[in-house]
């Protein structure tokens, strides 16, 4: 159950990390808008969809691991705060 918990946790990490980049790119990206340089406008948004793509897939791996938890203990619900909570 312990390893469970920590593959978890290191999701939770990537996943922070992604949002991390999205907001630090964010930030970049109405820079660039102020400057009005088009150029690092496109290349600003390819880099915040591939970092908006590679989000989705760490979703699901979350969801998976929540899901297995939530059945291992016994739980009705299966969200990250109920089984948080149960722990």
């Amino acid at each position: 159950m312990i390893e469970l918990y920590l593959k978890l946790i290191d999701e939770l990490k990537r996943e922070k990390a992604c949002y991390l980049r999205l907001t630090s790119l964010t930030l970049e990206q109405k820079e660039c808008l102020i400057l009005g340089d088009v150029n690092k406008v496109a290349e600003n948004l390819r880099k915040q969809e591939k970092e908006v793509f590679a989000l989705s897939p760490l979703l699901g791996e979350r969801n998976d691991l929540i899901s297995i938890l939530a059945k291992s203990l016994q739980l009705a619900e299966s969200s990250l705060a109920v089984v948080l909570k149960k722990a």
